[in-house]
């Protein structure tokens, strides 16, 4: 049997036995043991194999299948869709991880809802329930950086595994076979930016107030859970059942970055964090812990305020600026070198501005809120209110939750 010809009579049996699960044998080699396969250039009047029509046969299976030939290679020609093998060598591995994914979910290929340096997430369905849920796939790591799964993907499974909290986005299932990883989500249809972007970046107060609260209520419990995020941001939190005003549902997501902090604070990767929600122990090159996401945390809740990113910078110098001319520059007290050996006291003294100064007017944040930015921006970090104490705010008894 021509090799193309192979390829595709294996991808049309594990269809066809999609539902019982049993292993694909094709002469003689269990499928999975098929690495790579080279295509028969030899027959075809223009030098590729041709294979006869299959629709019907596709028509009585999975007609996604048709998704699946094209995202390996494959294409199809003329009226009868004839089905036509690329004219290159075929990798059996990730078209595999595909057919064990297409067994149980619906995946919407053609478009991700999200990409990264990770990989790409994408929506599907539950076969069984018609659930949607989200298909994180994660890159495998590059020939010279070392091979299989990266350590982020396996450390994201160990944190999401360890936080099952309504303010936590839920992992339903890991997919890992065939050299790749597929982390299986629920879906959450936007993340706080978008949210914020499709309120034109007006939130109500009472919206603001209860976003904040679930945000320090998922965080709490990460913190519990000895579970550093060490990335959040807007895009990194999601909402469901957005409702008029701002408000809806949300929960913490992305947990690529997170590590562990049950075992000491050891010195962490310096440049975690993006820079607009990054505390200055990071950018000062000190020892962190817990007290970086309290700071993340705040510059969001400064952010829903406003409606602008609170802190920002084309540079980590701009955005250290920032941060000073709005908090005031930091005694050299706060950072002592030896701690801290980037914190320069030769930064320029900038003056202290007033959080109306800062958020405007019309932010009716209140003194409860000021105090909570207050609580949460402190500069040294052991004196940075914690996520669960935050919780304790009268902030969310006052006015602005009402």
């Amino acid at each position: 049997m021509p090799t193309a010809m192979l390829v595709v009579t294996a991808m049309l049996s594990s269809l066809l036995v999609m539902a019982s699960g049993e292993p694909i044998v094709i002469a003689g080699k269990p499928l999975s043991e098929w690495d790579m396969l080279d295509v028969d250039m030899s027959a075809g009047s223009d030098g590729c194999e041709c294979l006869t029509d299959v629709r019907a046969l596709l028509a009585q299976t999975a007609p996604q299948l048709f998704h699946l030939l094209r995202r390996h290679g494959f294409s199809e020609r003329g009226e009868r869709r004839v089905v036509v093998a690329p004219t290159r060598a075929i990798e059996l591995q990730p078209l595999l991880q595909d057919l064990l994914l297409e067994r149980h979910y619906a995946v919407q290929w053609q478009q991700p809802i999200g990409e990264g340096s990770f990989g790409a997430v994408f929506r599907a369905d539950d076969r069984l329930t018609g659930r949607p849920a989200a298909i994180k796939r994660t890159k495998l790591e590059v020939a010279g950086e070392g091979e299989g799964i990266p350590a982020s993907s396996i450390r994201e499974v160990a944190a999401l595994k360890a936080t099952a909290h309504p303010n936590v986005v839920q992992l339903l299932d890991v997919i890992c076979e065939h050299g790749g990883m597929d982390l299986v989500l629920e879906y959450l249809p936007a993340n706080l930016a978008q949210h914020m972007k499709r309120h034109r970046f007006v939130l109500e107060p009472q919206a603001v107030c209860s976003l904040q609260q679930q945000l320090l209520k998922g965080l709490a419990f990460c913190h519990i859970c000895s579970i550093l995020h060490r990335d959040l941001k807007p895009a990194n939190l999601l909402i469901q059942d957005a409702r008029p005003g701002g408000h809806g549902n949300l929960k913490i997501a992305d947990f690529g970055l997170a590590r562990m902090t049950s075992f000491g604070k050891p010195r962490y990767t310096p440049g975690m964090v993006t820079a607009w929600y990054r505390p200055p122990e990071i950018f000062f090159g000190g020892k962190y812990s817990s007290p970086v996401d309290v700071w993340s945390a705040a510059c969001i809740f400064g952010e829903m305020v406003r409606g602008l990113p609170l802190f920002h910078g084309k540079s980590d110098i701009e955005v250290i600026f920032s941060i000073f001319r709005k908090l005031g520059a930091p005694r050299s007290v706060v950072f002592p070198q030896a701690a801290f050996p980037d914190f320069k006291p030769s930064f320029p003294q900038f003056q202290r501005r007033s959080w109306e100064d800062i958020c405007g007017p019309d932010a009716e944040l209140g003194p409860e809120g000021v105090q909570l930015l207050e609580d949460m921006l402190q500069y040294d970090p052991s004196m940075r209110i914690s996520a669960k104490g935050a919780l304790g705010s009268a902030y969310f008894a006052g006015a602005a939750a009402q």
